[in-house]
C-alpha cells in the first residue's frame, strides 16, 4: 500500500531494477516511491491538469510524466534523484522547450581604455615646411644673432646688456680691428661694411672671431658662436607651438623640453649648434 496522492491515481511506473515506482493523479502531481518500502521519495508539482500516464528509465533516475493540459498531451522530463524538471515536450511537433533558466547576474561591463587617436602623418610638403620653418626657428633664437653691439665707423658706441658682448667684458670705445682674421675699414661710413661682413659670417654659421683695440690701446680677442641654449629652447617652443608639436613635445611641458634639449644635445655641451639641430630634424622629418 503507497500512500501520497490524496485522490486516485491515474497512471504507475516501475524501475527495470524494481527499487523505484512512480504514480500520477488527479491532484496533478508525479509521486516517487521506494519500491521495496513504500517510502515516499518525492512529490513532483508541475503539471496544470490531472497526471494520466508516468513512467522510469531503466536505472530509474529519469521519470516522464503525461498530463491533459496541452493539445495531444503534455510530457514532462523528471531527474528523480533532485527532482528538478529537465524539459517539457510538445507532443504534436515532437519540439521540446527547456524550462526557463535561473536568472544569472551578468558580470559589469570592463571599461576599457579608450584607444588613442592615430595622428595623421604628414604630407611630403608639410614636412618641408616644417624643416623650413624650424631652421628658421634656430635663426631667431642662436644667441650669436644676439652679439649686441652698436658702432660707428669702427669704433663702438654701445654694449647692449645682457648680451654676448656684455657678458664677455666688450665696452663701448673699442674698436674692431679684424673679423674672422680680415681686416676692418676704419673710415667715417665703415659701419656698414662692418655690418656687411658680421651678417654674411651668420649666414654661413660660423664662429664670429673680432679683435678689438681697447681704450687703454691694447687688443683683446673675442669669439661669438652660434648656439641655441636650454633657455632659448624652452622659450621659443612656448612661442611656436606648431613647432613644438613638430618635434613631439608639449610646449607648456618644461620636462619634455628638457628631455629633447638633451636628445639634440649629443655632447653634453649645454648648448645646441646648427650641426645638431639640423640632424635632429633630419632624424624627425626624414631628407626632404
Amino acid at each position: 500500500m503507497f500512500d501520497g496522492h490524496n485522490t486516485h491515481a491515474w497512471g504507475v511506473g516501475m524501475s527495470a531494477d524494481g527499487k523505484k515506482c512512480c504514480s500520477g493523479g488527479l491532484d496533478k502531481r508525479l509521486r516517487t516511491f521506494d519500491a521495496e518500502s513504500g517510502e515516499p521519495l518525492l512529490s513532483l508539482d508541475g503539471h496544470a491538469k490531472p497526471v494520466r500516464g508516468c513512467a522510469l528509465s531503466g536505472n530509474g533516475n529519469i521519470a516522464i510524466s503525461q498530463s491533459w493540459e496541452l493539445q495531444g498531451g503534455g510530457l514532462r522530463l523528471w531527474d528523480v534523484s533532485s527532482g528538478e524538471l529537465i524539459a517539457i515536450l510538445e507532443v504534436p511537433d515532437g519540439k521540446v522547450a527547456p524550462p526557463k533558466p535561473k536568472p544569472v547576474d551578468k558580470p559589469k561591463p570592463v571599461d576599457q581604455p579608450k584607444p588613442k587617436p592615430v595622428a595623421r602623418q604628414p604630407t611630403m610638403e608639410e614636412k618641408k615646411q616644417a624643416k623650413v620653418d624650424l631652421s628658421k626657428l634656430y635663426d631667431r633664437l642662436e644667441t650669436s644673432k644676439r652679439i649686441g653691439i652698436k658702432y660707428h665707423a669702427n669704433e663702438l658706441t654701445n654694449v647692449a646688456d645682457g648680451t654676448l658682448a656684455d657678458q664677455m667684458g666688450v665696452k663701448p670705445g673699442w674698436k674692431i680691428i679684424k673679423i674672422n682674421g680680415k681686416a676692418m675699414p676704419t673710415h667715417d661710413g665703415a659701419e656698414k661694411d662692418i655690418h656687411h661682413e658680421i651678417q654674411d659670417l651668420k649666414k654661413k654659421d660660423v664662429k664670429i672671431v673680432m679683435d678689438f683695440v681697447m681704450t687703454d690701446g691694447k687688443t683683446t680677442v673675442c669669439e661669438f658662436e652660434s648656439y641655441v641654449t636650454r633657455e632659448d629652447l624652452t622659450k621659443g617652443l612656448k612661442k611656436n607651438p606648431e613647432l613644438a608639436q613638430v618635434l613631439g613635445v608639449d610646449p607648456n611641458n618644461d620636462k619634455e623640453i628638457n628631455a629633447a634639449f638633451d636628445k639634440i644635445d649629443e655632447d653634453g655641451s649645454g648648448r645646441i649648434e646648427k650641426a645638431e639641430w639640423q640632424e635632429f630634424i633630419t632624424s624627425k622629418l626624414g631628407k626632404v
